[in-house]
């Protein structure tokens, strides 16, 4: 078998193993809670933008995303198309988190060629351990910065285990291309691949200094680098531009009171069995199993980690890199309020990594193929969870089931074509409800994507994050001077609020004896429409 023939079968297996996803994507239809939807409304404005205002574009590629870095919307924007086309925007964009799980996959497994170039089961076991994760296959359902991270992070740790073998000038057109990517897409990057980048710098010196030519470039290699210099100039822009916005959702991240709306104080031990059992629950549904075997895996690895030095085995020490990478970002958010556990998707390919290099390098082909009959066991009861054909439970919030007999997005698209008239386009709509099926962003999102097909939007924007006071909610109702208003029914206000929503039942109490908002006849769906009277 040919090296080629080698890279489609284990494309083939990528793809296959993400089929369960793919069809997910395209039956799945509740709308879009916050992050989700702010990516998402971005990536349809500036789909729109480019079809009309190149300028416009341009600014909006700077602007449109000011605090968080805006790389899964520059790409998303190319999948608006694909969405109008077949009538599901939202299963287009998650083209691009399925494909790159897929992407990942297919590194792992030349990773795992490069480590058992006789045998296909170690390949075939780090396609399936990765692809059978809770999490990696949840965080694939998501239209977030964590499926394109992950791409780019092992996508730097494969990088660096092939270091020695790719052409000079490709390796470091790469390794500028990844880092601007981890840039790209998330600003903690780093944290995950700094070790990895300085190794391909290191070698791709090493070669330079031993009479390499650098500057020669075939074709392919220059596309690359037109490719990297667009995406370092527009990164580069990006932060520039965005440096206070960046800053400050940075100090929203560190302030303590904003932190602790996700998170807990908790002391070092309560959080290390917090973390320890998120990324078991992300990579098993068996507990413990998932940090039994990567445990055994770090334990085999850190003993072969001087010989991997010693003799410069590059796939060994990435392992090795990678394998230290996350035990600082395990040890980094044990110290940390905020308990996303979307934010450890990155390591579970990484310790599939580590667990290929140690199989590879102790004599255990007879652990192999039952890990990988596990490996596929989990993967098929991953996938009949996420389609809701057995009621076992997860683990983890983010492997979320489909239901594809109720479809939520006609009530937004409804509210949406009654508070926007194409007669007073770009106006402000006031919503008086923060939750994750119904709020601005999930809104505004509606509103862009109806723009690719109408060519005017409206803008939704909330009350004000975490207010418990009504005083500057009535001020910026003021301020804004709405012309539509949009607040939740008795039956759908909270008669518990969380944080976000404390004022959302007086603020709906106080529209009810406004003098200058009457609501529409009818409302929509257990919300009441109030419009200004001009």
């Amino acid at each position: 078998m040919t090296a080629r023939q080698d890279r489609w079968i284990g494309l083939g297996v990528a793809l296959f193993a993400m089929i369960p996803s793919l069809v997910w994507i395209s039956q799945d239809s509740r709308i879009w809670p916050w992050d989700q939807a702010w990516y998402g409304e971005v990536s349809a404005d500036l789909w729109y933008l480019l079809n009309q205002d190149l300028v416009g574009w341009l600014r909006g590629m700077l602007r449109l995303l000011p605090q968080k870095p805006p790389l899964v919307s520059w790409l998303g924007q190319f999948l608006i198309p694909v969405g109008l086309a077949v009538g599901n925007i939202e299963a287009a964009l998650l083209l691009l988190c399925v494909g790159a799980n897929v992407a990942t996959l297919f590194l792992l497994w030349l990773y795992a060629r490069r480590l058992a170039p006789n045998g296909i089961a170690l390949p075939l076991l780090a396609v399936i351990a990765a692809a059978s994760m809770p999490l990696f296959v949840g965080m694939g359902h998501e239209f977030v910065t964590e499926p394109l991270q992950t791409l780019v992070i092992v996508a730097t740790f494969v990088l660096a285990a092939f270091a020695d073998r790719i052409r000079l000038p490709r390796l470091v057109i790469l390794l500028v291309l990844l880092g601007f990517a981890g840039f790209g897409v998330k600003t903690t990057s780093p944290a995950y691949t700094g070790l990895a980048l300085l190794l391909i710098a290191a070698v791709a010196l090493l070669r330079m200094r031993k009479g390499e030519a650098l500057f020669a470039l075939s074709r392919t290699d220059i596309a690359l680098a037109v490719v990297t210099a667009g995406l370092a100039a527009l990164t580069t822009a990006w932060y520039v531009v965005n440096i206070d916005g960046m800053l400050q959702h940075v100090r929203n991240v560190l302030d303590a009171g904003i932190a602790l709306n996700y998170g807990s104080a908790s002391g070092l031990p309560t959080k290390a069995l917090y973390w320890l059992k998120a990324f078991d629950t992300g990579s098993s549904l068996v507990s413990y199993a998932g940090l039994a075997v990567f445990a055994a895996a770090a334990f085999a690895v850190a003993v072969q980690a001087p010989r991997a030095f010693r003799t410069r085995n590059l796939p060994g020490i990435a392992a090795v890199l990678a394998l230290v990478h996350s035990i600082v970002v395990l040890i980094q958010f044990m110290f940390q309020i905020i308990e996303e556990t979307r934010f450890i998707t990155s390591l579970m390919p990484m310790m599939v990594m580590a667990l290929v290099f140690a199989l590879a390098t102790y004599p255990t082909p007879w652990l192999v193929r039952p890990l990988l009959a596990v490996a596929t066991v989990q993967l098929v009861v991953v996938n009949l969870i996420a389609a809701d054909r057995v009621a076992a439970n997860s683990g983890t919030v983010w492997l979320k089931r489909f239901a594809p007999g109720t479809d939520q997005r006609p009530l937004a698209d409804m509210i949406i074509a009654s508070t926007c008239e194409a007669a007073r386009p770009y106006q402000y709509v006031l919503v008086g409800i923060e939750e994750p099926q119904m709020n601005a962003n999930s809104l505004a999102f509606h509103a862009a994507m109806a723009r690719n097909r109408s060519g005017f939007r409206c803008y939704y924007t909330g009350l004000g994050y975490a207010v418990a006071d009504l005083a500057p909610v009535m001020q910026r109702l003021d301020n804004l001077n709405p012309m539509f208003v949009l607040v939740p029914d008795q039956a759908a206000a909270r008669s518990n609020p969380n944080y976000l929503n404390l004022v959302a039942a007086p603020f709906a109490e106080r529209m009810k004896s406004s003098n200058r908002y009457h609501p529409v006849e009818g409302g929509v769906g257990g919300y009441t429409i109030y419009r200004r009277q001009d």
